[in-house]
């Protein structure tokens, strides 16, 4: 039996299981992986996209479309060099940075400028983006159930806050 958040998502789309409907939840995600569920979750129009901010990242990449779009949208920024490291495992901050950006609170995130990727983590816990999860570490790859978590307390920021004031 799967959890709320996790059926809540596979019950919307955004989370598909392989040819044998397993979800593989303790699976690493890689960075493409997460940027393609995020497009998902926030239905992006993908018609028309094509890839070129990245060089490591081709047009034939089975998720191009959805980086370029995150790129677009100022969700990614790649990892220097131009490149975006798609097959490379997304951590727990990557994650939290990027829906942080996406819901809008970059600004106060990147406030003092303290380090790579600033207060993010703290501006998440928040708003309500790391509900639920009991541990954070920041270089940890993130697994498929961490993603569906965080990418769920996103979709539902404002019931969020307003369950926890």
């Amino acid at each position: 039996m799967l959890d709320e958040k996790v059926q809540y998502l596979v019950d919307n789309g955004v989370l598909r299981g392989d040819e044998n409907g397993e979800l593989h939840l303790y699976d690493r995600v890689t960075r493409a992986e997460f940027v393609t569920l995020l497009s998902r979750a926030e239905n992006w129009d993908l018609s028309g996209v094509s890839a070129g901010s990245f060089t490591d990242v081709p047009a034939s990449h089975w998720a191009a479309q959805a980086i370029e779009k995150a790129a677009a949208l100022g969700a990614v920024n790649g990892i220097g060099g131009g490149k975006f490291d798609p097959d490379g495992w997304v951590t727990e901050e990557q994650v939290y940075t990027i829906l942080v950006r996406r819901a809008g609170y970059a600004s106060q995130a990147e406030g003092d400028g303290t380090g790579r990727y600033g207060n993010y983590y703290e501006v998440a816990d928040e708003i309500g983006l790391t509900a639920g999860e009991t541990s954070y570490t920041y270089n940890a790859p993130a697994n498929r159930l961490f993603a569906c978590h965080t990418i769920y307390n996103y979709l539902h920021l404002d019931s969020a806050q307003t369950d926890a004031a």
